[in-house]
């Protein structure tokens, strides 16, 4: 270990030892596993090149916001605690994107002028003063294309509860009795789900998958219900359909911003277009994790054209492809192992010195 990593060692150790005294063994020990959660993450989204950007959830500002509460307090200090890593021992400059759906969430859910966009996102940034990060805006650059995102958003808000609330009022039950092949629910959803969205702000595409994936499972259950017939689909809830539901009490769409997480912090999807930036997206929340998961396998795909000028150029690349895969990708996380070894020992140090005899 060289003196800069000892340093940076023995300073996490004493930061951290002394922010958590008083919790529990479990407790901390649950903090050490929230930290490499977000490590192991970090990690996975490293197979691309460029910058890192960390975005959080609303639930993980909400942590900042209210870190006089002591479970917020320990989710708070798992993602101060990966901030460390990412500056503490660096390997790749990372920095935090706040999205409009933060500041939209933030200001109460309506919306704003420029000078309240330019308040609400100073108020953020002052919640994650903890960060010690460079924060950038996630598709806006000026106060005023924050508003326009904002108010663009606000509109998308209001007609994606209605739209959401009139899947919930459908009957989805489908009469199949006596089809002579099983009918596959999914298929049924997608001739039932619109299939366009005037939207101004959400990607329609993850829109029509979450609307998809909540029909199919209405589809599933009413049709049980209702005439005793069982049809094709997942064994459980997909965790996508999980994340957008109508809070009755307030009339209001709950996870926006897990739809917009879901769209900017796609590791496939990045992987397909490499922007030159890497947006990471950082939850506790086991279902907005769990969807994430699923957009992070990464594919290649490579195809021939025989009879083309370049046909020799597109066979040495498809060889390439076939032996070596995810060569460079592989290559990207193992540059970055050494790193997160010796900060999940500094992880598991801050443990040992708090609780030296479990």
């Amino acid at each position: 270990m060289s003196h800069d990593e000892d340093a940076a060692h023995q300073n996490f150790i004493d930061e951290f030892s002394a922010q958590l005294e008083g919790y529990s063994a479990k407790e901390v020990w649950g903090w050490c596993i929230k930290v490499r959660a977000l490590v192991m993450q970090y990690e996975f989204a490293a197979k691309i090149p460029g910058d890192m950007y960390i975005v959080h959830d609303n639930s993980i500002i909400q942590d900042f916001k209210h870190r006089e509460q002591p479970d917020r307090n320990l989710r708070r200090l798992a993602s101060v605690g990966f901030n460390r890593f990412a500056t503490e021992w660096p390997v790749r400059s990372t920095h935090i994107a706040v999205s409009p759906t933060i500041i939209y969430e933030h200001v109460g859910r309506r919306a704003v002028t420029s000078v309240g966009a330019r308040t609400a996102l100073d108020s953020v940034s002052e919640l994650l003063r903890d960060q010690s990060m460079q924060i950038h805006g996630l598709g806006f650059d000026t106060t005023e294309e924050l508003r326009s995102r904002i108010a663009d958003l606000h509109d998308d808000a209001m007609y994606l509860t209605d739209l959401f609330s009139s899947q919930d009022r459908k009957n989805w039950a489908v009469d199949v009795r006596g089809a002579p092949y099983k009918i596959i629910a999914i298929s049924v959803a997608d001739d039932l789900v619109p299939g366009y969205f005037p939207l101004k702000y959400f990607d329609p595409w993850y829109v029509r998958l979450a609307l998809l994936l909540r029909a199919e499972r209405k589809i599933i259950d009413q049709t049980k219900a209702e005439y005793g017939v069982d049809l094709l689909g997942p064994d459980k809830e997909s965790e996508i359909s999980k994340l957008n539901e109508i809070c009755r009490k307030r009339n209001i769409l709950t996870g926006l911003g897990d739809l917009d997480l879901l769209s900017h912090c796609s590791v496939n999807s990045q992987y397909q277009h490499q922007l030159g930036g890497v947006f990471i997206g950082q939850t506790f929340d086991g279902n907005l994790r769990e969807a994430l998961a699923v957009r992070q396998r990464l594919v290649k795909s490579n195809h021939v054209m025989f009879g083309q000028p370049d046909t020799e150029a597109q066979l040495a690349q498809f060889t390439e492809t076939m032996l070596y895969g995810f060569r460079d990708e592989q290559a990207r996380v193992a540059h970055l192992q050494p790193s997160i070894q010796a900060f999940l020992h500094a992880v598991l140090g801050t443990f040992d010195r708090l609780f030296p005899s479990v």
